[in-house]
């Protein structure tokens, strides 16, 4: 968003098809609310949505939000070494709690780029 804005190309390491999961900010709050509420004392969660996406997939949906081709704005660049191909973690834990509210990533995207575009 950053870099459309400033209109320039948005880097991308490699061939853009490194993995990470998304989480949405609210789903954050609402699941470290849900611990507080229902897990006992002195227990470590990891909150993970399970919504891995390529990096790829994340440019093109904010391109299509703000009615950009992504083809126009994508610059490759060459990977970093030592760069790790996939991050992810397990809300297994979690989930076992009872705790599976997580927002539809299209519309949390949207709501996001209306927020840092100061529409929200």
């Amino acid at each position: 968003l950053r870099s459309i804005q400033s209109d320039k190309k948005i880097p991308v390491y490699g061939d853009g098809k490194n993995v990470r999961e998304w989480l949405f900010v609210e789903d954050n709050v609402k699941a470290i609310h849900y611990v507080m509420s229902n897990a006992e004392m002195n227990q470590t969660f990891n909150v993970s949505s399970g919504n891995e996406l390529i990096n790829l997939k994340v440019i093109e949906s904010v391109c299509s939000v703000l009615g950009k081709n992504p083809d126009e704005w994508i610059e490759f660049v060459p990977d970093r070494l030592g760069h790790d191909f996939r991050y992810s973690i397990s809300n297994k834990k979690l989930s076992e709690i009872g705790f599976n509210d997580y927002s539809d990533f299209d519309l949390s995207l949207k709501k996001t780029i209306a927020y840092y575009m100061g529409e929200e």
